[in-house]
């Protein structure tokens, strides 16, 4: 038999001298504000239309006791639903990276209108957000919150310490129609940097008709990396210093000694472990001006509605800057497993990893200079 269990009766229950020695460890990479919980513990228990028992402890000791209990379960519920809005994108391939997965917890909201950020994933270069709109006011959302050719939000990252420069980025979303109701819509939006990002502050902005919603969430907690070291030019004029691959993609860092026509991009494929080859980049993956003129920027998209079966790589974007470096990269349409990946061919000769770079403790790569 099923007994409903209270929190304000689980928190009474306690004896002091146990309760002072209790211990919470946060296992998760989740950091909830004391004001979040606060909020939430109160509004369960005056949902639950009770007052706690009285006891010889201190008021304060059974509300942190209600917190701790509502912590865990708030952020067990949080990580598993961003678990569910990333396998909709991506499929199963989510499981290789369910851990770097996380539910920051933040919204703001107006009189009608909440937005929050539901979950986020990155390498440091690719930011993947789970971003949700909710009515708050009962009369439902609007219909320009259901429309996908709308520049519905701005995006903007500031380094930290704030040198001044600027980071090159491009933002794309989509709407997620399997958790769309009248009252809350989903949406995946990218943020895809030519320079490292880990670190600095993210602030994400909803229009909305007559506000503008935003907050700020710091990039972190980033997923391993694997890079390679190349260092071969071709044509006497680019050189490709360094190859990144992460489950979200691949960057390509390089330098000219002049600048001419499209965006320089040899052949550059990875190896699975199981023989499979996918090809990543070429230099089909960028558009030129269709005059022979300098490209200082661009990218490309293969349309594919196939994560599993079509082109790993789904995007590109790709940027010189006047110091002559040249970084590109690509993202791709499903996660991929590190521990699978055997090495990468770039033009038809094989190069191993030369190191990993951890989760959670990413590293800008040195060759990345100027601001794009």
């Amino acid at each position: 038999m099923n007994k409903k269990i209270h929190i304000s009766d689980l928190c009474t229950e306690l004896e002091e001298e146990l309760y002072e020695e209790l211990e919470i460890t946060n296992m998760t990479d989740l950091h909830p504000s004391k004001s979040n919980i606060e909020k939430l513990v109160s509004e369960k228990i005056r949902k639950q239309g009770k007052t706690p028992k009285r006891r010889r402890f201190k008021a304060l000791k059974v509300f942190l006791a209600a917190a701790v209990i509502c912590l865990f379960a708030t952020t067990a519920f949080a990580a598993a639903g961003g678990l569910t809005y990333f396998k909709s994108i991506f499929g199963d391939s989510t499981e290789h990276v369910k851990s770097e997965i996380t539910a920051p917890m933040v919204s703001a909201e107006d009189a009608s209108q909440r937005f929050s950020l539901e979950g986020m994933l990155t390498d440091g270069y690719t930011i993947d957000l789970i971003l949700s709109l909710e009515d708050i006011s009962g009369k439902g959302l609007p219909s320009y919150c259901y429309d996908e050719t709308k520049q519905l939000f701005d995006v903007s990252l500031e380094r930290k310490p704030d040198t001044g420069d600027e980071f090159s980025f491009s933002i794309n979303y989509t709407m997620l129609p399997e958790f769309r109701t009248e009252n809350k819509v989903v949406y995946h939006l990218t943020a895809s940097s030519l320079d490292a990002c880990y670190g600095a502050d993210l602030k994400i902005s909803f229009r909305a008709e007559n506000s503008e919603l935003d907050f700020t969430v710091p990039v972190d907690g980033s997923t391993a990396s694997r890079r390679y070291t190349v260092n071969d030019t071709w044509d006497g004029n680019y050189t490709l210093e360094t190859v990144q691959i992460s489950p979200l993609g691949v960057l390509l860092i390089g330098r000219e000694a002049q600048a001419s026509g499209g965006l320089p991009t040899p052949v550059v494929s990875v190896k699975f472990k199981d023989g499979t080859i996918e090809e990543m980049m070429s230099e089909l993956s960028f558009d030129t001006d269709g005059d022979g003129g300098t490209v200082i920027g661009g990218g490309g998209v293969v349309i594919s509605n196939d994560p599993l079966s079509g082109p790993l790589v789904i995007s590109t974007y790709g940027m010189r800057n006047p110091e002559g470096k040249v970084v590109t990269k690509g993202e791709f349409s499903r996660f991929i497993n590190l521990e699978d990946v055997m090495s990468i061919l770039v033009n038809g000769k094989e190069y191993t990893s030369l190191s990993d770079l951890p989760v959670g403790r990413y590293r800008s790569l040195s060759p990345v200079s100027g601001t794009f």
